[in-house]
């Protein structure tokens, strides 16, 4: 026990505001090395992976069970806090945005808005010629995703 390097303090630190944060620098589990820079001792390093372990341990529980437990409240107040999001980056390019852009540009020059940029234009006046080529839409990247075509 000699070795071990639990460095304890008496009093806690002048700017420490939270209980939590007084007990951990007086118990040697932390060690403040800058403004914001903060390091765990090896005692605290030890307890936090005990935490880590048995917070996993209980999903691999819930999991196991097949069940996952869901707050209806806490759900719905998480998709109105998506939906708000996703209003408040309306104007950001993302994937959707920038498909319902170039749809719009094609039918205002007057082609066809479910082109293919990477397909040439079809001369022969053949109707089964200037069929479209079907894409495989499991086989793509972002399969249930929530990106949309324009």
């Amino acid at each position: 026990m000699s070795s071990l390097f639990l460095p304890t303090e008496r009093r806690p630190p002048a700017d420490a505001e939270a209980l939590s944060h007084k007990l951990m620098v007086r118990a040697g589990l932390v060690r403040q090395l800058g403004a914001g820079l903060w390091s765990w001792l090896p005692a605290g390093w030890r307890v936090h992976q005990n935490a880590v372990r048995v917070v996993r341990e209980e999903i691999d529980k819930s999991l196991d069970r097949g069940a996952v437990d869901v707050d209806a409240r806490k759900a719905a107040e998480g998709a109105e806090w998506l939906q708000r999001i996703e209003d408040e980056n309306a104007d950001e390019l993302t994937p959707e945005r920038i498909a319902q852009m170039e749809a719009a540009a094609a039918k205002a020059d007057g082609a066809d808005a479910e082109a293919l940029p990477t397909l040439a234009p079809v001369k022969d006046g053949n109707q089964a010629a200037r069929a479209r080529p079907r894409l495989d839409e499991d086989a793509s990247p972002t399969a249930g995703r929530r990106f949309t075509r324009a």
